[in-house]
């Protein structure tokens, strides 16, 4: 496939908001005035492994760096909370505009919810959910558990929806975890999560794991603090632009909030497990 009808492809993926109304000075997570604080997320050395241009980079610290002050929300985290208002607006003919008030809303009350790792300024109105069921991996905290994506424990069709932030690129096969939440998802039931990505280029593979080792076949890049090398927050995958083919063959997929270099930055994916086998 040239390159430019993958481009055309993707192009036909974005879908604009329906339901929200274009509040631009407020924060559409906590609902105050939207200050914004700026800060370089994106270190030299993580740039340098994900071969970024300066453009690149200045776009990745604008999705990640770009905060609200009062509530700490990013630009990604923003965005992914507009995207559940919408999805939850579309499906269930709601108004909800601002995620502060979603916790309050009987409608999204009653969804059975899967929040998988923590999603930042998210949470701390998802915890209140009474049927959210939270995860972290490797958590040693009594009452929250710990879920392997790779493996989840959760019974066939259970959630609504499945919430999910940068987790994908640290689990060692995706296909396996995509697989495991369509599993988990009931009919029409919807994923609604981010990624790093660049539609620029293909996937690259930086790590491989088999039963006894992790193996990096590229130098090991970590995210979260760089120069910690948390296990946990190892880079497996870059995503380029055919991960977006590999959600369409599972899902009916969409792409929300296409802002930023190539449009797709601070982007939220939009997967909808289908009602039937196609």
């Amino acid at each position: 496939m040239k390159f430019k009808q993958i481009l055309e492809d993707i192009e036909n993926l974005k879908t604009e908001f329906a339901t929200l109304y274009d509040f631009v000075h407020i924060c559409p997570i906590c609902a105050n005035f939207l200050e914004v604080i700026h800060n370089d997320i994106i270190c030299d050395e993580l740039a340098k492994d994900w071969n970024l241009s300066p453009l690149q980079k200045r776009f990745f610290n604008y999705r990640e760096g770009c905060q609200c002050k009062n509530c700490s929300s990013s630009m990604r985290a923003m965005n992914l909370g507009k995207v559940i208002m919408e999805i939850v607006n579309l499906k269930y003919n709601q108004n909800i505009q601002f995620f502060k008030d979603i916790i309050d809303n009987k409608q999204f009350r009653q969804l059975s919810i899967a929040e998988v790792n923590n999603c930042g300024p998210l949470h701390h109105y998802l915890k209140r959910h009474p049927n959210l069921s939270y995860s972290e991996f490797n958590s040693t905290i009594s009452g929250i558990s710990s879920e392997n994506l790779m493996k989840l424990s959760y019974k066939n069709d259970t959630f609504c929806l499945v919430i999910m932030s940068d987790v994908l690129e640290h689990v060692p096969d995706y296909n396996i975890a995509l697989t495991e939440i369509n599993r988990v998802l009931k009919t029409q039931g919807v994923f609604i999560f981010t990624v790093p990505y660049l539609i620029e280029r293909p996937t690259v593979i930086r790590a491989k794991k088999s039963k006894e080792e992790t193996i990096n076949i590229k130098k090991g890049s970590y995210h979260g603090d760089y120069f910690s090398k948390q296990k946990d927050l190892l880079v497996f995958y870059e995503f380029g632009y055919d991960f977006v083919f590999k959600l369409k063959k599972m899902f009916k997929t969409s792409i929300y909030a296409h802002t930023g270099y190539s449009g797709l930055i601070a982007s939220i994916f939009v997967c909808e497990k289908w009602s039937s086998l196609r």
